[in-house]
């Protein structure tokens, strides 16, 4: 690592006080000054030039090894109120993929994505090693950032590696390349052939790139064929391979959340609010209703669930037992492994929907079955209620008799006042209100999670 004197050489003077397009700037420059006072180590690979202004998505940085993961996370823990905001989600793999959650703002919170590795990897392979990168660093704008010949090499392997390169990003590339020409070619002739390296920097000298993006498929092949270490990536291979099985075995970072109420609290127009707001903290997102027919449903419109006749007791047996294989065998098949995968899992429903409505699902079997399967069944990451006055609920649809509606909201109310996973929340209130303050309750049950993972004092749930 170069002295600070050699840092301090390469530094340039800070900007006007940035103006920030949303909380985020602000958290992440709040970050960078972190790290700094801390002297640990940083860089933005790319994607630097509108930071920490505007923050359109995740945000790569590349920080010393030494810092991850438990250094970092004592420092944002630490700093979390002078950040304004606190982590609420850490996948842990050889990349990190780290959220945070604004504390200052009210309504459904902002949440920053940083996606932080030692080195810079893709495609399995090390393209440039963590301390090259932090070598040639300086800082512009209060962000430190690669050499310029560094940052086209990073840009240019992303790219080639993954097959796409789109106009913004091939003007980004001729623009480094006008800064440091030499240094810049030096990079191609590194990881491409000859004829792809002369192709390249004619490519960023006249800012035409058709001949390049034309020839992605043979540029990658030689790209990679050219980086790779087999011994170096059966290790890496191996160690997600090991970081998959343990996640599966626990899933860390996945989240399945139930939502439950009458018909015309709001449930759709929540889920989708809150889908919206949070799946940024997730890598992807799944949607379910309640458990799928045991037959196949008539292609014709039906009536209300609630005007159609309950089924005899021993066919009600038989769509228990058909319940009991969907909340077990099912949630194994389905929902677990999307947890593993670190989903957002959201469900319209479920298992005790059939509790408290038997007659929408037509059944009149027992109900202690119902509660027994319940039992036995993997339990969610918590169960939402969406709760409003029957009044109000029937202001809004009237799908039911009124005493069934006011009958519903006992009776939703008393089976989740006794979940110790289960949350009840204003549903009466503005659709934006309700959706926040479903939001603050999901992100305080993952804010949880990391306490307990590192280790951090206090309740840690504040967000």
């Amino acid at each position: 690592m170069n002295s600070t004197i050699a840092e301090n050489a390469r530094s340039l003077p800070l900007s006007p006080p940035t103006q920030f397009a949303d909380r985020r700037g602000e958290i992440l420059l709040a970050i960078f000054r972190m790290l700094d006072e801390a002297k640990v180590h940083y860089c933005v690979p790319h994607g630097h030039e509108f930071l920490p202004g505007q923050v359109h998505s995740d945000v790569d940085l590349i920080v010393e090894q030494a810092a991850l993961p438990h250094r970092l996370a004592s420092l944002l823990e630490k700093n979390a109120a002078a950040i304004g905001a606190e982590v609420v989600q850490w996948l842990d793999d050889r990349a990190h993929f780290i959220v945070l959650a604004d504390t200052r703002e009210s309504g459904s919170p902002r949440l920053l994505q940083l996606h932080i590795t030692p080195d810079f990897e893709q495609a399995n392979r090390i393209f440039y090693s963590g301390s090259e990168m932090l070598d040639s660093r300086f800082r512009r704008n209060g962000i430190w950032i690669p050499a310029a010949e560094i940052e086209f090499g990073c840009i240019l392997c992303n790219r080639i590696a993954k097959g796409q390169l789109s106009d913004d990003r091939a003007r980004r590339l001729s623009a480094l390349y006008a800064q440091a020409p030499l240094a810049c070619e030096q990079q191609t002739t590194r990881f491409l052939s000859a004829s792809g390296s002369i192709a390249v920097c004619l490519a960023a000298e006249c800012g035409d790139w058709t001949v390049v993006k034309n020839a992605l498929p043979q540029l990658r092949a030689h790209l990679l064929a050219n980086t790779a270490d087999h011994s170096g990536m059966a290790r890496r291979r191996m160690g997600a391979w090991a970081r998959r099985i343990k996640r599966w075995i626990k899933p860390p970072c996945g989240m399945h959340v139930v939502f439950l109420g009458p018909d015309g609290v709001g449930k759709s127009t929540v889920i989708a609010g809150v889908q919206e707001d949070l799946s940024p903290a997730f890598l992807k997102t799944e949607y379910h209703t309640f458990a799928p027919s045991l037959l196949p449903a008539k292609m014709q419109k039906k009536p209300s669930p609630h005007a159609l006749p309950p089924r005899g007791k021993l066919a009600s047996l038989y769509k228990a037992g058909w319940w009991l294989v969907c909340y077990t065998l099912g949630y194994m098949a389905t929902i677990h492994p999307a947890r593993a995968r670190s989903a957002f899992v959201l469900n319209h429903r479920y298992l005790l929907d059939a509790i408290v409505d038997r007659k929408r699902y037509r059944y009149s079997g027992p109900k202690v079955l119902l509660k027994l399967i319940a039992r036995v069944s993997p339990s969610a990451d918590l169960v939402v209620l969406l709760s409003a006055p029957a009044e109000v609920i029937q202001s809004r649809k009237q799908e039911v008799p009124f005493e069934e509606t006011a009958r519903q909201c006992r009776e939703y109310r008393a089976v989740v006042e006794r979940l110790p996973n289960g949350r009840i929340i204003d549903a009466s209130v503005a659709p934006a209100e309700t959706i926040a303050a479903v939001d603050r309750a999901i992100l305080q049950v993952m804010r949880r999670r990391i306490v307990r993972r590192f280790g951090f004092t206090g309740e840690g749930a504040s967000v």
